[in-house]
């Protein structure tokens, strides 16, 4: 890799180029040439990553009662009981809706439905569903009464079940207390904010993420790397992101700050960088000219100022050692005018 000594100056935007009498100050004499030196940019930038959670969902009664127990905050898992009425659980159920009390003999979607949930219970084999109740679906809807401790009758009641969708992942806390009486369709437990869109914002001022925005990246949280295929995940790579963040605020390792007015949540002390650094040359700012309409470009050189040859540049970003320009790869090797100013043939990028 190439070294070069560049003098400390004060750097101003746009890759300044050095006062010359500031330089001539300098009591070691700074090399006329210096050659392109190698580096790999990953675009790395401090962010605040925002999440936006929607209303929380909520569980509700399917028949009225007095609350005689209640889950604890967690995971919704289905067949597991999330409230009591009247002594009896209300077990969760995740499938197709169902919409009436089933008995003997009923036929539909809904009886389908049912079977697939006492399979997933284990009260019924899977070989047994179809869309009629028959002897098979009648004994395992005894098997769950049993449980349940109601009578055995071999009915299916709508009482039994509280549907939630795929909306309420978890169970953040209860809406009432023991002893509460609800009637159907109140809520009785609200369910965790599902994050509806994840945001990633440089931390400086005017800044904006760049090719970070375009291009695979990964967030890094202290040690951890989360590869993310956007700056802007959906799905479920939002929620492994999400589910990572909460991690990196646990261990110590990101700041959160809740804005409960827009339900946001703000996660400070992240990087974000390319998942595919780019290659690029590295000059001194020095090196770099730049024309009053904005082209760039360094100063091909053998040693001579005069002979110095332009060369433009597509690539002209600051570098992340002080006075540094990362500049087009093909350049790496190439020697150039350290000071852009020293140029006596000519005066342009041409």
């Amino acid at each position: 890799m190439a070294l070069w000594a560049v003098p400390v100056v004060a750097v101003a935007v746009a890759f300044p180029l050095v006062d010359a009498a500031e330089e001539r100050s300098v009591a070691v004499p700074a090399p006329t040439v210096v050659e392109v030196g190698a580096r790999s940019d990953d675009g790395r930038t401090a962010v605040e990553v925002a999440t936006v959670r929607a209303e929380a969902p909520e569980v509700r009664a399917p028949a009225g009662g007095v609350v005689t127990a209640l889950a604890e905050p967690g995971p919704v898992e289905p067949g597991a009981a999330l409230f009591a009425l009247d002594g009896v659980d209300v077990l969760a159920y995740r499938g197709l809706p169902l919409w009436r009390d089933l008995r003997p003999g009923d036929r539909g979607a809904d009886v389908r439905a049912l079977g697939d949930y006492l399979v997933s219970l284990g009260y019924l084999d899977a070989d047994g569903v179809d869309d009629r109740f028959g002897p098979g679906v009648r004994d395992a809807v005894r098997a769950l009464q049993e449980r349940l401790g109601v009578p055995r009758d071999g009915e299916f009641r709508l009482s039994y079940v509280v549907r939630v969708d795929d909306a309420v992942p978890s169970v953040a806390g209860p809406l009432v207390v023991l002893g509460d009486r609800v009637e159907p369709g109140d809520a009785v437990l609200e369910g965790s904010q599902p994050v509806e869109a994840l945001t990633v914002a440089p931390i400086a001022e005017g800044g904006g993420l760049g090719r970070l925005a375009r291009e695979p990246v990964v967030l890094r949280l202290g040690e951890v790397e989360v590869p993310m295929s956007s700056a802007a995940p959906q799905g479920a790579e939002l929620d492994g992101v999400v589910a990572a963040l909460e991690e990196a605020v646990a261990a110590g390792t990101l700041e959160r700050v809740v804005d409960e007015a827009t339900a946001t949540v703000r996660y400070r002390g992240a990087i974000l960088a390319l998942q595919d650094p780019a290659e690029r040359g590295a000059v001194p700012s020095t090196a770099v000219r730049v024309d009053h309409d904005g082209t760039t470009c360094v100063l091909l050189s053998d040693g001579s100022t005069v002979a110095a040859q332009p060369r433009r540049l597509e690539v002209a970003e600051p570098g992340n050692e002080l006075a540094t320009v990362l500049v087009d790869a093909d350049l790496v090797g190439s020697r150039v005018l350290r000071d852009a100013t020293q140029a006596t043939g000519t005066s342009g990028c041409g």
